[in-house]
C-alpha cells in the first residue's frame, strides 16, 4: 500500500515539475530574429514552398532565384525571393505565426520591389490588427527598397504575419517582389521613427466578452449531459425505464401513443440536432478563419475552375475541393456575400451531423431498444463537442465522420462492399482517414482469405474504389500528372501531414505540448515523420494481431476509434479535429457493449475535446463577438495548454488501458448491474418471462455484433 502511495506522490510531483518548467516565460533576447526563413532561402522545390510559410489556398506565388549573372542581381537578397505577378484583383498571401510579448518594442523590416503600378497595396503586415501594422506600398519602386516600421505590442501571444498582395478588404493586382522579411524585439527606436501600437481585433483575455462564462458553463454542461445520460442508460438497462411507448397508459389514448412512439422519438432527436446546429450557424454568420478558408476555397475554384486546381498548392481533401467548388459556382451565380457563403459552406456539415444522428439511432434501435436509441441519439445531438465541432468550428471532418460511421456499421454486418465504398468516401473528405487504412486493408484481406463466397466482390470492390478515387481526383492535378507525376493524387495526401502542418501539434491538447514544443516548427521533418508513422504502425500492429486472433468486428470498430484518439493526443502531428472522429466510433461500441470504464474514458475525452476547441475560440476573441476572427493556435508555453495536455494524456492512457483490457483479456464491466437476490427476492419472483426474454435477446445481440 505504501509503495502505491509513493508512486502516486512521485507521479504528481513529476506532473507538477513538467507543468512548472513549461510555464516559463516565452521571452526572446533583443535583436533575435523571430521570423522563420524570412529570406525564403530554405525552399522545398518538390512542394514549391519555402519552409516555415503557409500558402493561402488560391494564391499563386513564384519563388525566384537571385541569379548572379542577372542585371537585377542583389547580393543582399540571398539565393531566392518571393514574387506575386497577378493580373486578376484579389487577396493573395503567404503566412507565418509569430509570438509577441506584451509591451515589448518590435522592428518589422522587408525589402519590396514593385515593377509596374499596382491596384491596391502590397507588403508585409500583421493580420487582424485594429490599426495597420506593417510595411506596405502602393507605388512603383526604383529597384529594391527597404521598408521599416517600429511598433509596441499591446497583446501577448501568437499573431499571423502576412506577406501579401492586397488585403482582406482591398483586392489588388500587379507585379511585386518581396524578400528579407524580418521581425525583431529591440530595446529602442530612433527618435525620428514613429512607434505604432499593435492592438488586435481578436481579444486574448478570457475575461473579455463573456469568454469565461462560455468556456466554463459549456464545459460543465458537457460533463452534466454525460453524467445524466449515464444514469439514463443505467436505468434503461436495469428495466427501471419502460421499453415501450406510453407505458402505463391505456391503449385508448392513441394521440399520446403516437406522440411517444418510436417514430416520434426519432423526429425529436433529429429536430433537436437540427435546431441546435442551425441556431449556432446563424448566430455565427460572420464565420471564423477555418470557415473563411472554405469560403476562399469555394471562390477560388469558381474563379479558376477545377482543372489542375491542386497546382495552387492546395492540400484540402479532394472531396472538399469538389464540394466547395460547387458551392462557389452556386454562390457566384447568386451574387452571394461573405455572410451567405459562411452559412452555405456549413450546410454539408449540418446534414452530415443529422445523418450521423440517424445512423446512431438506428444502430441503438437494432442492438438495444427504442429508449436506448433515443438516449444515444440525444448524446450526439446535444453534446457540445459534436455540435460545436461542425457548426461553430466549421470542421469538414464531420462529413468524413458520417462515412466512417456508415463504414463501421457495414463492417459489423459483414458487408464488405459497403465497407470499402464508405471508407473510400471518408478518405475522399478527410486525409486523416488515412490513419485507418491498415485497419480497412486488414478487414478486406481477411475477408478474401476466410470468406470464399466474397472473394470476387471484395476484390472487385477494392479495385473499383482505388480506380474511382484516382479518377475523381485526377482533374484537380492534371497538369502535374501530364508532366509525369502520375501519383500526384496520393503524394498530395501524404504531403498534407508534413507540408500543410509544418509545426508540431499546436492547436490540440497533446503530448508534445507538455514539454513546450507544441506549436514549434519541426526541427527534423524526416525524423519526426518516421516517428509519427512508426507510431501509427505500432497501433496498427496490435489491431492486426487482435483481429487475426479473434475476428471480432466490434473490437475492430473500437480499436479504430482508439487509433484516431491516440494519434490526436500522442502523435507529433496531432490535431484538434481528429479526436472527435475517434469518439464517434467509440460511441458505436458503447451502444452495443455499454462498458462503464469505456464510457468514463470517452466521456472525459469528449469534455476535454470541447474545452480544447472552446479555449481556441476564447483566446482568439471569437466569443467576444469579433467578426471573421482568426483562430489563434496555442502558444508553446501556455500554462493552460500544458496542464490540460497532461490531463488529456492521462485520460488517453486510461482509455488505451481499458481498450486493451476489453479486447485482449475480454474484461467487460457493463453499466448494467446484477441485482442482489437477497434484497430483491420478491421482485425477482414477479419478473415476467417477457422481461427475461428481452434481457436474453439483448445479450444475444451484443454477442452477435461482437
Amino acid at each position: 500500500m505504501k509503495s502505491k502511495k509513493l508512486l502516486i506522490i512521485m507521479l504528481i510531483a513529476l506532473i507538477a515539475l513538467v507543468a512548472l518548467v513549461g510555464c516559463n516565460s516565452n521571452k526572446v533576447d533583443y535583436d533575435t530574429e523571430i521570423v522563420v526563413n524570412g529570406g525564403f532561402e530554405n525552399y522545398n522545390s518538390q512542394d514549391k514552398i519555402a519552409d516555415g510559410w503557409t500558402i493561402n489556398p488560391g494564391t499563386d506565388v513564384s519563388w525566384v532565384r537571385n541569379e548572379s549573372q542577372s542585371s537585377e542581381y542583389d547580393s543582399s537578397l540571398g539565393k531566392r525571393y518571393l514574387r506575386f505577378n497577378l493580373s486578376t484583383p484579389g487577396f493573395y498571401y503567404i503566412s507565418q505565426k509569430v509570438n509577441l510579448e506584451k509591451n515589448a518594442l518590435y522592428k518589422l523590416t522587408a525589402y519590396i520591389k514593385v515593377e509596374d503600378p499596382i491596384s491596391g497595396s502590397a507588403g508585409v503586415f500583421i493580420n487582424g490588427a485594429v490599426d495597420t501594422i506593417g510595411v506596405l506600398t502602393t507605388q512603383t519602386t526604383e529597384g529594391w527598397q527597404e521598408y521599416t516600421q517600429y511598433f509596441t505590442s499591446a497583446v501577448k501571444g501568437e499573431v499571423e504575419l502576412l506577406v501579401a498582395l492586397g488585403r482582406d478588404d482591398i483586392s489588388s493586382s500587379g507585379d511585386v517582389s518581396i524578400d528579407n522579411v524580418s521581425l525583431q524585439k529591440v530595446d529602442g527606436a530612433p527618435d525620428e521613427e514613429e512607434v505604432a501600437i499593435l492592438r488586435m481585433k481578436e481579444g486574448y483575455d478570457m475575461a473579455d466578452g463573456g469568454s469565461i462564462t462560455f468556456v466554463v458553463m459549456f464545459t460543465i454542461i458537457s460533463a452534466g449531459i454525460l453524467v445524466g445520460m449515464f444514469f439514463m442508460i443505467k436505468s434503461i438497462l436495469q428495466n427501471k425505464v419502460g421499453m415501450r411507448p406510453n407505458d402505463g397508459v391505456t391503449g385508448g389514448d392513441k394521440f399520446l401513443n403516437v406522440m411517444t412512439g418510436n417514430t416520434a422519438r426519432f423526429i425529436y432527436v433529429l429536430l433537436t440536432a437540427f435546431v441546435v446546429r442551425f441556431i449556432t450557424i446563424l448566430a455565427t454568420a460572420e464565420g471564423n478563419s477555418v470557415i473563411n478558408e472554405m469560403v476562399n476555397l469555394a471562390k477560388g475554384v469558381a474563379d479558376k475552375g477545377f482543372m489542375s486546381y491542386y497546382d495552387n498548392y492546395v492540400y484540402e481533401p479532394q472531396g472538399i475541393v469538389w464540394l466547395m467548388g460547387i458551392f462557389g459556382f452556386l454562390g457566384k451565380a447568386l451574387n452571394m456575400e461573405n455572410v451567405g457563403y459562411s452559412i452555405l459552406v456549413r450546410m454539408p456539415m449540418m446534414i452530415a451531423d443529422l445523418t450521423i444522428c440517424y445512423m446512431l439511432f438506428s444502430c441503438a434501435s437494432k442492438y438495444q431498444n427504442e429508449r436506448m436509441a433515443t438516449t444515444y441519439g440525444f448524446i450526439y445531438a446535444i453534446l457540445p463537442v459534436f455540435f460545436i465541432f461542425g457548426s461553430l468550428y466549421g470542421s469538414v471532418q464531420c462529413i468524413a465522420i458520417a462515412f466512417l460511421v456508415a463504414m463501421a456499421l457495414a463492417m459489423l454486418q459483414k458487408k464488405y462492399v459497403s465497407t470499402g465504398v464508405f471508407y473510400t468516401l471518408a478518405l475522399f473528405f478527410s486525409n486523416y482517414a488515412l490513419i485507418l487504412l491498415p485497419v480497412i486493408l486488414l478487414y478486406q484481406i481477411y475477408a478474401l482469405v476466410t470468406d470464399k463466397s466474397s472473394i470476387v466482390k471484395t476484390a472487385v470492390t477494392m479495385a473499383c474504389c482505388f480506380v474511382g478515387f484516382y479518377l475523381i481526383s485526377l482533374p484537380l492535378c492534371w497538369n502535374q500528372v501530364a508532366k509525369g507525376d502520375v501519383f500526384c493524387v496520393f503524394s498530395k495526401m501524404y504531403q498534407f501531414f508534413a507540408t500543410a502542418n509544418p509545426k508540431l501539434s499546436n492547436n490540440a491538447f497533446n503530448l508534445y505540448s507538455i514539454f513546450a514544443s507544441g506549436g514549434k516548427i519541426r526541427p527534423d521533418n524526416l525524423f519526426l515523420d518516421m516517428c509519427n508513422w512508426l507510431f501509427v504502425i505500432a497501433m496498427s500492429a496490435y489491431v492486426v494481431y487482435h483481429y487475426i486472433r479473434t475476428a471480432n468486428r466490434l473490437d475492430l470498430v473500437l480499436l479504430s476509434g482508439v487509433m484516431l484518439i491516440a494519434y490526436s493526443v500522442i502523435g507529433a502531428q496531432g490535431n484538434v479535429e481528429t479526436l472527435p472522429m475517434g469518439l464517434v466510433l467509440i460511441l458505436i461500441y458503447l451502444i452495443i457493449t455499454p462498458d462503464i470504464r469505456l464510457y468514463i474514458g470517452a466521456g472525459a475525452l469528449a469534455t476535454l475535446s470541447f474545452l480544447n476547441i472552446a479555449q481556441l475560440f476564447s483566446r482568439s476573441g471569437f466569443i467576444s463577438g469579433v467578426d471573421n476572427a482568426t483562430l489563434l493556435d496555442f502558444e508553446s508555453k501556455d500554462a493552460f495548454l500544458i496542464i490540460f495536455s497532461i490531463v488529456t494524456l492521462l485520460a488517453t492512457f486510461y482509455l488505451l488501458y481499458v481498450a486493451v483490457d476489453m479486447t485482449l483479456a475480454s474484461h467487460v464491466l457493463l453499466i448494467e448491474k446484477e441485482r442482489d437476490i437477497s434484497d430483491d427476492t420478491q421482485e425477482e419472483a414477479k419478473a415476467t418471462p417477457v422481461a427475461k426474454a428481452e434481457k436474453v435477446n439483448s445479450k444475444k445481440k451484443n454477442k452477435k455484433a461482437r
